[in-house]
């Protein structure tokens, strides 16, 4: 396989990817503005301090879309991008959203719906 070629096949995965992860992510907002908990991972601090079963209770979402960043940012590299994956570093600043005066998860799921021209 050529390399022009190798590439062009690694750009086509990273659009695909890119793409799923933002139809993933507008899913996962507009269930957790109607409110669905979990996606801003508001309690994930104390994550090693829950037992198993309310691990399995919290949000697939979060976790799903935290793999899939990694996933993106990993093949971002690969192609020689330097800049981050700009929708996911926007929901890294949501979810990093925290403190006693920070809203609830419905919120700013709200917001980020508002920002990306969906609400």
């Amino acid at each position: 396989m050529s390399r022009a070629s190798r590439r062009d096949k690694l750009e086509a995965q990273l659009r695909s990817l890119e793409s799923d992860f933002r139809t993933k992510l507008v899913e996962e907002l507009r269930l957790c503005a109607a409110g669905k908990q979990g996606m801003f991972a508001q309690r994930d601090r104390f994550y090693d301090q829950l037992d198993d079963r309310t691990r399995e209770l919290m949000s697939r979402a979060e976790i799903d879309l935290r793999s899939r960043t990694v996933e993106i940012e990993h093949l971002r590299a690969e192609l020689g991008y330097t800049e981050p994956f700009g929708l996911a570093a926007r929901y890294r600043a949501y979810r990093d959203m925290r403190g006693p005066n920070a809203p609830g998860e419905p919120k700013p799921a709200k917001l980020f719906l508002e920002e990306l021209g969906l609400a």
